[in-house]
């Protein structure tokens, strides 16, 4: 049980997903506690499928509910690991949202749902998302050179392991919009991480990743390397 979203000052919009709607730690901004709860089934050694699902109200006046759910999955044969997940979410509530007072019409476009145009330019119109959907696939190989580790046994030893990745992965913020084109991403990750100790692990990654993949303006890339260090988190 959490304190949920909160989108009603344009931090829940079109292309923007959840993320600029994450609740506070220390205050709700309605009387409602979402709920989140996953269940996982292992039917065999190196075999695990889950689902998960969160489920709240994003607005201050409690009336209207987010819904994420998800599955997800890995399979181990060997040094080979295959592991992915495909999340969904769908909104309940007002199509816009308008922060400060103006004046708004409501007009028609091509693919025949309201849009509201704003009159005056102080106010900000923000469109919430009804639906949105993303996952991703991911391809892991674990492997130990043996001349490592015999020759610099002091480094590689035998709780030693390195880790070959390709990821893949897709997110569209709202599915039922053209609107977010600009934001609709699409990523390839290469990556290599090495675990002197199965708690410690060093990550080196490049991510190619294309932002805008279905806008008529064309896609704009942004990519770049990830390295990380973690130990016993």
């Amino acid at each position: 049980m959490v304190n949920g979203f909160n989108g009603d000052n344009g931090q829940f919009r079109d292309g923007n997903g959840t993320r600029g709607s994450r609740g506070s730690l220390k205050k709700d901004n309605n009387e409602n506690k979402a709920i989140v709860s996953r269940v996982s089934f292992s039917p065999l050694l190196g075999v695990e499928v889950a689902g998960s699902v969160h489920h709240g109200k994003w607005d201050k006046d409690d009336k209207h509910d987010l819904t994420l759910w998800a599955i997800d999955g890995a399979l181990q044969r060997g040094p080979f690991e295959l592991m992915g997940e495909a999340a969904w979410g769908n909104t309940e509530g007002p199509k816009y949202v308008v922060v400060s007072e103006g004046t708004t019409v409501f007009t028609s476009d091509d693919d025949d749902s309201a849009r509201r145009r704003l009159e005056t330019k102080d106010d900000k119109l923000f469109s919430t998302p009804s639906n949105m959907f993303g996952y991703y696939v991911q391809l892991n190989y674990h492997f130990m050179p043996e001349g490592l580790t015999r020759a610099l046994p002091s480094y590689f030893g035998q709780d030693s392991t390195f880790t070959g990745i390709v990821r893949w992965g897709k997110a569209d913020a709202n599915t039922d919009s053209d609107i977010n084109n600009s934001t609709d991403e699409e990523r390839l990750t290469l990556g290599l991480n090495f675990r002197p100790i199965e708690d410690s692990v060093i990550k080196l990654a490049y991510t190619w990743n294309k932002r805008g993949v279905n806008n008529p303006a064309g896609a704009t890339d942004h990519n770049g390397f990830q390295f990380n260090l973690s130990s016993y988190f």
